[in-house]
C-alpha cells in the first residue's frame, strides 16, 4: 500500500499542537515532514521541526526560537545523531558552534567562537585557540594548493620549430 495519511492534533482550545503524515490508517508509523508548535501568548509557535523515514527519525531536524529563528540543526538517523549539527544564538543567522556527529559521537573540528574542539570518537583529543586553527588551517590549505601546483607542472624544454621537425621527419621518406 503507497497511501499516506496527514494528521493534526489540536487542544481542546483549538489550538494546532502536531501536523505529519503516517504511512499508516492506525496513525502508529510516522513517515514523512512533521511539526511540533508550542502555545505562546495566544499564537502558535513552530517549536520543532523533521522527518521520519518508516517511524524512525531521517534527516535534519530544527529547533526554533519563538520568533521563528533557527536554534538547533541536528542530522538524525534512527534514533542517533549521524551528520551535521549547529548551535545558533539567538541574535544571528550563522552557527554559534558547529560540528558532525558520526553514529551518536561527536567527530572532528567542532568550532564556537573562541575555540576549537577535535574529537575522535566522542573524546576531544585536542583544544586548539580559534586563531591558531585558522593559521593551521590556512598553512594545510597553502601546503595542499602547492603540492597541486607542482604535480601540474612540467619540465621547461625548448619550444619545437615545427618546420624543422617535419623535415627531420620526412627526410627519410
Amino acid at each position: 500500500d503507497t497511501s499516506l495519511w496527514a494528521a493534526a492534533q489540536y487542544t481542546m482550545d483549538n489550538r494546532l499542537t502536531v501536523e505529519g503524515v503516517y504511512k499508516d490508517q492506525n496513525l502508529t508509523i510516522p513517515h514523512g515532514p512533521f511539526k511540533y508548535y508550542l502555545n505562546i501568548g495566544g499564537k502558535n509557535i513552530l517549536a520543532h521541526s523533521g522527518s521520519f523515514f518508516n517511524g524512525v527519525k531521517y534527516g535534519e531536524w530544527i529547533d526554533y526560537y519563538a520568533d521563528g529563528k533557527k536554534m538547533r540543526l541536528t542530522t538524525m538517523r534512527g534514533e542517533e545523531m549521524n551528520g551535521p549539527f549547529a548551535y545558533y544564538n539567538d541574535r544571528d543567522t550563522t552557527p554559534s558552534m558547529k560540528g558532525q556527529y558520526v553514529k551518536g559521537k561527536k567527530n572532528g573540528p567542532w568550532i564556537s567562537a573562541s575555540k576549537t574542539d577535535i574529537f575522535k570518537d566522542g573524546i576531544i583529543t585536542e583544544t586548539i585557540p580559534n586563531k591558531e586553527y585558522e593559521k593551521r588551517n590556512a598553512m594545510i590549505v597553502d601546503a595542499a594548493q602547492r603540492l597541486r601546483r607542482k604535480e601540474h607542472m612540467t619540465a621547461a624544454i625548448e619550444p619545437i620549430d615545427f618546420g624543422k621537425y617535419m623535415q627531420q621527419r620526412l627526410s627519410s621518406y
